[in-house]
């Protein structure tokens, strides 16, 4: 049975570039039921034997994708050696990556997990950084705030052609600071992020953005993806 890989190029490389530690010469992999990056070659999770023999440097998919193929190395004990770093895909709408699969994905491909917030066609809207202290959000892409006297955090998302898209609550409490990083970035931070199963939901109340003062309903509150 012959294996068909999906593969596209994209002439745009500010908004979906993937960050730190991935380098233009790198093998850069992804996997899962469809593609979400732009350009990486993507592979089914059942497709692992010809993606373990291209050899990349880097894989990324949704969390969903990652540990399937975790849990599928786990069980058939498969060597399957990546060099760099794994990218853990969160989509907006959805909740961060808990530490019990951070663990897991750790454990499985021996390298360092690092978690992207993107749309569902791959804009990177915000990543984790080599320190791992929170999000560092694209100016380019989106804008993220905090509601003054509330533990809700906003997403703004940002066109090409500068238009903003509607304020949507992210659906899970945070901080926003601007203090320089460890790694070097002074870029806005999504921190004190929600990972552990036992966190709370943020409480469903309507509330104003700080930039537009719409009044944002409950619904939106919980969950963005329609409008991202």
């Amino acid at each position: 049975m012959r294996l068909r890989i999906w593969w596209k190029r994209s002439g745009k490389q500010s908004h979906d570039s993937l960050p730190f530690p991935a380098r233009p010469d790198s093998r850069i992999a992804q996997v899962g039921d469809f593609p979400i990056l732009t350009g990486p070659a993507w592979f089914y999770v059942e497709w692992w034997e010809a993606l373990r023999k291209l050899h990349p440097d880097i894989l990324a998919g949704h969390r969903d994708a990652l540990r399937r193929l975790a849990e599928l190395m786990t069980r058939r004990n498969i060597d399957f050696p990546l060099e760099h770093a794994l990218f853990s895909l969160t989509r907006v709408g959805e909740r961060p990556l808990p530490e019990a699969a951070r663990h897991q994905l750790w454990k499985a491909f021996g390298v360092p997990v690092y978690e992207l917030y993107v749309t569902g066609n791959g804009i990177i809207l915000a990543g984790e950084c080599e320190a791992h202290s929170g999000w560092h959000v694209n100016p380019k892409t989106a804008r993220i705030s905090k509601l003054a006297g509330e533990p809700h955090v906003v997403l703004n998302r940002l066109g090409e052609d500068g238009r903003e898209f509607q304020a949507v609550g992210m659906g899970f409490t945070a901080d926003v600071t601007v203090e320089p990083c460890d790694c070097g970035q002074s870029t806005p931070r999504v921190v004190n992020l929600p990972t552990s199963a036992g966190h709370s939901v943020m409480p469903q109340l309507a509330a104003r953005t700080p930039s537009s003062g719409v009044l944002v309903p409950p619904r939106l509150l919980s969950s963005g993806a329609s409008q991202c």
